[in-house]
């Protein structure tokens, strides 16, 4: 009967969460406690055992999604797939074609969505750092299984077992049951950030969460002050984290630094083991890797991510292109998880490549910026050669020369090398020609 419970979780999370009830909320602890369990165990199943479990769900998501969802109705119907009758094995979802947040949004949110389950939607946008901004719903009920993932992961990395994510970042994650939000906006809130952190540590481990480079501002101010902060796990997302940067933030704080591959519209598609290989949770999801053409690529080759979550039943997101990069590998993980392991790559049109062969993210760049949201209204990083590099930024009021200065350093110290930045201040940042692009280069490596 215990087995029976927890398979019943795995299959059936929406049945068990009462994330946004206040009359229920005293069983939430104890729910993302019995959802950590049920995925824990599920951890221990054989790789035919989660595919079984994996088919399911996605069958059951895609003739959910026929059904009730006009928008997909359309779209499976004019497939290749014509019908979810037609889903048989997990090969077959390659007939139902890509979308992408171009192609889904141009049905309304109305059409996107299942009447039956609007209740528990929960609106929510991309942040727009690929220029492209979207707005969809989120499915509430996934709260208990989103939160319960990461706390899986941080288990794989050996962090220890705590309920409570803190989450210092400038905007907040969506459906996160246990913990507290500190804002970081900039580097005057660094102090008060740490004066917190000092008070989470007195009461209970935590879950200390944030970007890469936010982190490393945390950790290295902590070890210049003498700050008492003891997290019982260190979780990144976002942004690369760095070999060196992981084992700075491991001595500085004392304990494993895990790292969570999500998106704002699809969460927890895979967590990092102790072994360093990123698992994904294909009990959880379907991840594809295709080529410019929208064709499937065997393990092993490079290409497009695209995803299916069984975790959104308010506006279902099947073959859903993010904009990330990625390779599933061939190889099984020594760690012995029964996932397959991705290399995530970043965003497609996202990555600067260096002379000296270093590959930086254009997500490690965020995080100066978002330090300095309150002087920053926009922004926009263009490179005019192999190390030299501008930052167009619209500030919210005149920026001295010191400010202007610490801007650069800390864009050119992520970039390394010989880097140059030059920062120049402009009215009307995006009425200059050109559309909402945070990224683009004037120079071409050869």
């Amino acid at each position: 009967m215990f087995n029976f419970g927890r398979q019943l979780i795995v299959r059936n999370p929406h049945l068990f969460s009462v994330y946004g009830r206040e009359s229920l909320s005293f069983l939430s602890k104890s729910l993302l406690s019995a959802h950590v369990e049920a995925l824990v165990a599920d951890a221990q199943r054989s790789t035919s055992e989660i595919a079984e479990i994996q088919l399911n769900q996605l069958k059951r998501l895609v003739h959910f999604s026929y059904k009730q969802v006009p928008f997909w109705r359309n779209w499976i119907a004019k497939s290749k797939l014509q019908s979810p009758d037609s889903l048989k094995t997990l090969e077959d979802l390659r007939f139902i074609s890509v979308t992408s947040k171009k192609t889904l949004r141009s049905a309304t949110l109305e059409e996107r969505s299942a009447k039956s389950t609007l209740q528990y939607s929960k609106l929510d946008n991309t942040s727009g750092s690929t220029g492209e901004p979207f707005v969809f719903f989120l499915d509430i009920r996934g709260a208990e299984r989103k939160t319960a993932l990461i706390l899986r992961g941080l288990k794989w990395n050996n962090g220890i077992f705590s309920n409570r994510i803190v989450r210092v970042r400038n905007r907040d994650l969506s459906l996160i049951v246990d913990g507290r939000y500190i804002q970081f906006r900039e580097m005057a809130d660094v102090d008060l950030i740490l004066g917190i952190l000092e008070k989470e540590s007195v009461l209970e481990r935590f879950v200390l969460h944030s970007h890469a480079s936010n982190l490393m501002v945390i950790a290295e101010a902590t070890k210049r002050r003498g700050a008492h902060i003891t997290p019982g796990a260190i979780l990144t997302t976002s942004e690369h984290c760095a070999p060196e940067q992981s084992l700075f933030l491991s001595k500085v704080f004392g304990c494993p630094v895990g790292d969570w591959y999500s998106s704002r519209e699809v969460d927890s598609i895979a967590s990092r083991c102790s072994v360093g290989a990123m698992h994904i949770n294909t009990e959880q999801c379907v991840l594809e890797i295709v080529d410019e053409g929208g064709n499937l690529l065997p393990a092993g080759q490079h290409g497009r991510i695209i995803l299916t979550t069984f975790n959104n039943y308010v506006m279902p997101f099947i073959r859903y292109a993010n904009g990330d990069m990625g390779t599933i590998l061939k190889d099984p993980c020594p760690c012995g998880l029964p996932f397959p392991c991705l290399e995530f790559e970043g965003r497609e049109v996202n990555v600067i490549s260096l002379p000296n062969s270093k590959t930086i993210h254009l997500f490690s760049l965020f995080g100066p910026f978002q330090r300095r949201a309150s002087l920053i209204q926009q922004y926009q990083i263009i490179r005019e050669g192999p190390w030299e590099f501008v930052i167009n930024i619209e500030p919210a009021r005149l920026l001295t020369d010191i400010e202007i200065s610490s801007l650069a350093k800390d864009i050119a110290d992520i970039i390394g090398g010989e880097a140059t930045v030059r920062v120049a201040m402009v009215k009307n940042l995006f009425a200059l020609g050109e559309k909402q692009i945070v990224y683009k280069s004037n120079y071409s490596l050869n």
